[in-house]
């Protein structure tokens, strides 16, 4: 279910407007008549940091940690929970998440010593956000309490509606959506009595959202039509095209296709009106699923084809508009830098004389001293040249291995699909994920590596089995590895990996069903310029397995065909295979 606004209260102290160049110029030009001991000074500080946040949390935690400095050195004791609340915010962004709650502790102790409670309420709020990205979801709705108990305290009916919305925003995440559509009520009467419309349809929204959670699809039309009437009211088009989103796919899923089809074309037509291609593209999903339960196949395969080329559209733009965002980060570290070559032009004018005179000594004492630099020089630019000449037939190598990775991703890809049978999609996606894992995980090696050619297989096996151990919360089966020292170039350690990813993974899923103590081993060792491999479990054995049937073993025949290796099928208690070839 599509959620309008739902983090809109939830993170309302990180989620600041993006920044503006128009508003950064501005504060700089005030910055730089301002006398720099002054609150003024200060304050202009802490709001350059905000409009920084999001663009470039490394700037906006230098700019604030200056205004601290100022605030320190001039005791200014009243702005140090706001600094501090700033610095611990440009931490969360940064996701230095630990450092952020030591910072938001000091914050909140120096809040505690304010009459305004404003600071105190936002550094509450910030703790709130810090321990719900560290996953401590009781301490969050500990700290949004607190921040509920001081806005009630302080008569801010807002900030305490907020608070109450939050705190049912993390108990639907634990499960309890009952308590969470108790909070949003309780924060909507707040909202009504203060008379904010707005803030009454985004509970609404959120109301929506949970009662259609728990399957109670009526309740959840009601309340996302109350949203849609005060959304009309308001003119809020972009809320209006979420609200018909919402209420196509929940009459979608109660059977109601016609008013689906309605809601899902009204919401399209919005988006397109706004050019909120993400919205489009979500609605587009599922209109297709709607034409498809009509029985209109057409329609559903051509709103499907719609989608997908909106959905690589939008990757695209994601990509320039990472681009732009690195550029205008830079622009911005740029006139920082100037802002700081002015406060110092004095002293960087005597640097450079005394740096003149310095170098016009040295010219005339260190003659012949300067004859040998230069031919140093020369020499490192020469073996320069000869590296820069090698990385770049490195680099068209690496690219050229790339691109063949990719046409083997994509020629598994595709055998995977012919051979699919009746498989769930999710089991043929975690096996092509497995093999796609196998592949990267060279790629993260070779890049590490210092020859961009070769790669130890042993620190590779390693870093693959840890990779099983994770995703097939495989703990209680016991790994041994036996791996001699060799290091093996692309051409085999690919088809290497995927041999033992297909063997490893073949056991995990089929070999321990009845085994106590599981184990899986894997060996590598050299004899007579042969590399041996061996891969084996403790396991039912191949007859039982229920790899007969798949492409796992067809696979791995065709690697070691591809290494001009050979493979053969041991006994053993278990399941063993050998197989050996001659590194290259």
């Amino acid at each position: 279910m599509k959620i309008y606004l739902y983090f809109s209260f939830f993170l309302w102290a990180i989620f600041l407007k993006a920044q503006s160049p128009l508003a950064l110029d501005s504060l700089e030009e005030k910055l730089g008549n301002e006398d720099p001991s002054s609150q003024v000074y200060v304050k202009i500080l802490m709001a350059m940091s905000d409009e920084l946040r999001q663009v470039n949390p490394d700037s906006s935690l230098h700019t604030a940690t200056r205004a601290f400095n100022v605030i320190n050195q001039h005791g200014y004791n009243e702005l140090r929970a706001s600094a501090l609340h700033r610095i611990a915010t440009a931490h969360n962004f940064l996701g230095n998440y630990d450092t952020s709650v030591v910072i938001s502790f000091e914050a909140i102790e120096e809040g505690k010593k304010l009459s305004d409670k404003g600071p105190l309420m936002k550094a509450l709020n910030g703790q709130a956000i810090n321990f719900y990205y560290l996953n401590d979801l009781d301490k969050a709705a500990e700290y949004f309490g607190k921040c509920y108990d001081v806005a009630l305290e302080e008569g801010d009916e807002l900030e305490a509606a907020n608070a109450l919305q939050n705190i049912g925003l993390v108990k639907g995440i634990l499960g309890d959506v009952t308590s969470e559509i108790e909070n949003y009520q309780e924060a909507r009467k707040a909202m009504v009595n203060l008379g904010f419309e707005e803030g009454v349809a985004n509970i609404d929204m959120n109301i929506g959202t949970a009662y259609v959670s728990l399957r109670k699809f009526q309740e959840g039309l009601e309340a996302f039509e109350k949203a849609k009437v005060v959304f009309e009211k308001l003119g809020h088009q972009a809320a209006l095209c979420v609200i018909h989103t919402n209420l196509a796919e929940t009459n979608l899923m109660i059977g109601n296709f016609k008013k689906a089809e309605q809601n899902a074309l009204l919401s399209i037509s919005i988006a397109e009106e706004l050019s909120l291609s993400n919205e489009k593209k979500y609605t587009l999903e599922i209109l297709s699923r709607v034409y498809e339960s009509l029985g209109d196949y057409r329609k559903a395969f051509s709103t499907l084809k719609e989608y997908q080329l909106l959905k690589d559209s939008i990757f695209q733009n994601e990509k320039l508009k990472q681009i732009e965002e690195l550029k205008v980060a830079y622009e911005t570290q740029q006139k920082e830098d100037d802002i700081a070559l002015l406060n110092t032009s004095n002293e960087l004018k005597d640097a450079r004389i005394k740096q003149q005179r310095f170098f016009l000594i040295l010219l005339i004492g260190g003659t012949v001293l300067f004859l040998v630099l230069v031919f140093t020089l020369h020499n490192r630019y020469k073996l320069k040249k000869k590296s820069d000449e090698e990385k770049a037939l490195l680099l068209k190598e690496i690219h050229h291995r790339v691109k063949n990775n990719l046409q083997i991703i994509e020629s598994l890809l595709s055998l995977q699909d012919r051979t699919k049978g009746d498989r769930k999609p999710e089991d043929l996606l975690k096996i092509s994920q497995d093999r796609i894992h196998a592949i990267s995980t060279i790629h993260e090696k070779l890049y590490q590596s210092e020859t961009l050619k070769e790669i130890n297989f042993n620190t590779y096996l390693k870093d693959l089995i840890s990779h099983f151990s994770t995703s097939y919360a495989a703990n209680e089966v016991t790994f041994k590895t036996k791996i001699e020292e060799v290091n093996l170039d692309l051409d085999q350690l690919i088809p290497c990996g995927l041999i033992v990813n297909e063997l490893v993974t073949n056991s995990l899923k089929y070999a321990f069903d009845k085994t106590d103590n599981p184990v899986i081993e894997v060996s590598g060792e050299t004899s007579d310029d042969i590399y041996i491999l061996k891969i084996s479990d403790n396991g039912c054995g191949f007859e039982n397995s229920e790899t007969n049937t798949s492409i796992g073993l067809k696979l791995v025949h065709s690697l070691v065909n591809q290494m001009n290796g050979m493979i053969s099928k041991l006994k053993s208690e278990g399941t063993s295979y050998q197989i050996s070839f001659k590194p290259q």
